[in-house]
């Protein structure tokens, strides 16, 4: 077979890559979790941090990483997850459910005195940040939804009467609380 020939009036250069962002690399370090290859997704995260300094992962980068060591059996002693949990400490992100679920988990396959030591310290830390964060958005201080909570409340009343006045008004009221849930005991 010959190679396709290249038309004279294609002679451009390719076009650049995409630009990267945190859904991207997101993205790729999930595929790497379920390839169950933890060395390739601190692979992608490294090389992309050095591609774009700029770049902040999130929360969703660090439980991909610590999901990507949980799952690669040659990342069984633990070292790469907890790695991936001081990296997210030091980048100030904050541990929710899921990420503390993926800790536990690395955490309980951890065998190695040393390594079980060092881990329940970790998750100690994990949890203790993870509480004060909740703490922070029970006093309502830094939900992101607290400066539109009034007109969020607001709107939905507005839809709930002129969804009542379309069927009919006190009639239909049990079909209006079943439709917005609050018909549930």
């Amino acid at each position: 077979l010959r190679p396709p020939r290249r038309r004279s009036d294609d002679d451009s250069p390719p076009p650049p890559p995409p630009p990267i962002d945190i859904i991207t690399l997101n993205t790729a370090v999930n595929a790497c979790a379920r390839a169950r290859d933890a060395r390739r997704a601190f692979g992608v995260l490294h090389a992309t941090l050095r591609a774009r300094p700029s770049l902040r992962p999130n929360l969703i980068t660090f439980t991909s990483l610590v999901h990507a060591c949980r799952r690669d059996r040659r990342a069984a002693d633990g070292r790469r997850a907890y790695a991936a949990y001081k990296l997210s400490a030091e980048a100030g992100v904050r541990p929710d459910a899921e990420f503390l679920a993926e800790l536990r988990a690395v955490a309980a396959a951890v065998e190695s005195g040393e390594g079980r030591a060092a881990w329940r310290a970790a998750l100690a830390d994990a949890e203790a940040r993870a509480k004060s964060e909740a703490e922070v958005e029970a006093d309502g201080k830094s939900t992101l939804t607290e400066p539109f909570r009034d007109g969020i409340e607001a709107a939905t009343a507005r839809e709930n009467a002129q969804f009542e006045m379309l069927l009919g008004g006190a009639a239909n009221a049990a079909a209006l609380a079943d439709f917005t849930g609050r018909g549930k005991s």
